[in-house]
């Protein structure tokens, strides 16, 4: 979970910020980059609390199971 968060930044803001240089670098001489990093930690907790919360109810119903029966259905 962590890992695909991980994942989707570093491909993600590089992904990112290279089609935007590619539509406005163009149109002008000059190009600066300012991310904004407090929205990104946000949306970050965000992702990962969602995450948690998506994954509470898979992980409640393997541990109320034996690993055999698991295995069957």
């Amino acid at each position: 979970m962590p890992f695909g968060v991980l994942v989707g930044l570093l491909v993600g803001l590089p992904l990112g910020v290279t089609g935007v240089k590619a539509q406005i670098g163009g149109m002008t001489g000059q190009f600066t980059t300012q991310l904004p990093w407090t929205q990104i930690g946000v949306l970050i907790l965000v992702i990962l609390m969602a995450a948690l919360l998506a994954a509470a109810v898979p992980v409640r119903n393997a541990t109320h199971i034996q690993p055999a029966q698991g295995l069957t259905s």
